[in-house]
């Protein structure tokens, strides 16, 4: 899939309402600006890891973060031995 460009968003939207009407999303990016500053539940060190998105399963081979944070700490426990 290619990129799209962010003016054809409300025409992929429209022609493909069964995959993008479940989604949420924000209505303005200012108010979610501002959530982020001033909100003490988010930061920047909050990440979802997710297996599934929205309950559309991911169609890729991407492996979740967990899993590369892991394999990244056994070779260098491996090294300690």
């Amino acid at each position: 899939m290619g990129a799209i460009p962010l003016n054809r968003l409300p025409e992929i939207k429209r022609r493909a309402p069964e995959l993008y009407d479940s989604l949420e999303y924000h209505t303005s990016g200012t108010k979610l600006l501002l959530k982020f500053v001033f909100s003490r539940e988010i930061s920047l060190f909050n990440r979802m890891i997710r297996s599934e998105r929205g309950g559309v399963p991911l169609s890729d081979d991407a492996t979740p973060d967990r899993a590369v944070l892991a394999e990244e700490a056994e070779p260098a426990s491996s090294d300690a031995a």
